[in-house]
């Protein structure tokens, strides 16, 4: 182990003690790391709020826009919303935090909400049971078992859980996971392994599925 740290059972000591620091301390880093939910609030409202923000003149659609195109300069100073209106940096900076908040929600509501099929998709199994283990539980605040798992705070059953800033970047669907135990973090080498060496499609194939879209 890194010298001066906890060792892990140190660690599950300090997870479990209700009056620990420690375990203040690492439910604030996890739930900053990454979230079940949307930035501005529940499905409903993120997805009225998306097709308000794409009937807007001259709105530019998250999904074919790379966010390297934007920045502060770009966003305009005048739409800004703030107490510090005499400030002409801190309301560039509130409007882009809007705008971050507002193009995370409209990714997530494009790309990022789970819904079950029968016909070749997630529930075609002889369980009928969702394989992306939809919908998940809902849990109101982040949840610490006497044996020191975590159940992560989690307000969208069909929403996996996500990192903002990683969505922000990516632009595309994401399914971000902390790996708090080693179990954890074997069985994902072990599918990232399995995923790398994964045979490619056959020609034939790929041409079947650019002929079905």
């Amino acid at each position: 182990y890194v010298r001066g740290s906890l060792s892990p059972k140190q660690i599950r000591e300090n997870i479990t003690n209700v009056n620990s620091p420690f375990r203040t301390k690492i439910v604030e880093y996890l739930e900053l790391s990454h979230q079940g939910h949307f930035m501005n609030g529940p499905l409903n409202d993120v997805l009225q709020n998306n097709h308000v923000l794409s009937t807007t003149p001259n709105f530019k659609n998250p999904l074919i826009q790379t966010s390297s195109q934007l920045s502060i300069n770009q966003i305009n100073i005048d739409s800004a919303e703030s107490a510090y209106s005499t400030c002409t940096l801190c309301n560039a900076s509130d409007t882009w935090w809007k705008h971050f908040n507002d193009t995370v929600d409209f990714i997530l509501g494009q790309v990022q909400i789970h819904h079950c099929r029968s016909n070749k998709g997630c529930l075609d199994n002889k369980w009928k049971k969702c394989r992306a283990r939809f919908p998940r539980n809902i849990f109101l605040t982040t949840v610490i078992s006497e044996d020191g798992h975590i159940d992560m705070k989690h307000l969208e059953s069909n929403l996996n859980m996500i990192t903002a800033v990683i969505t922000y970047c990516m632009r595309c669907n994401t399914d971000v996971t902390s790996l708090k135990s080693g179990t954890a973090i074997g069985a994902t080498i072990h599918y990232v392994s399995e995923y790398v060496v994964k045979p490619s499609l056959k020609t034939y194939v790929i041409f079947d599925a650019i002929r079905s879209v």
